[in-house]
């Protein structure tokens, strides 16, 4: 699995991708769920997560970990692509 934070203006911003053959066995839940209990025991109250429309796997775990839905936006992903994101957000404090 790798990850990555982009420290956005207003919160951290976790990435998270997963080798297919590990995938649908929890670890990408555990390591966010890890992610979470960590960034609250600092002063940033908030995580914000991203996924496009068709990637339900991605918001499947983002729902579990207790993130919901806050908006919708269109960006230029590092492709150069315009895409619609799915903005999702989730408080720190546990």
């Amino acid at each position: 699995m790798t990850a990555r934070s982009t420290v956005g203006v207003s919160s951290p911003v976790p990435g998270f991708w997963l080798n297919p053959s590990h995938r649908g066995k929890g670890v990408t839940s555990a390591a966010l769920k890890l992610a979470v209990e960590f960034i609250g025991e600092s002063s940033i109250p908030n995580l914000t997560a991203r996924t496009i429309p068709e990637n339900t796997a991605s918001q499947r775990v983002l729902e579990r970990a207790g993130f919901t839905l806050v908006g919708r936006n269109v960006s230029v992903v590092p492709s150069g692509k315009e895409v619609e994101l799915l903005n999702n957000q989730r408080s720190t404090q546990v």
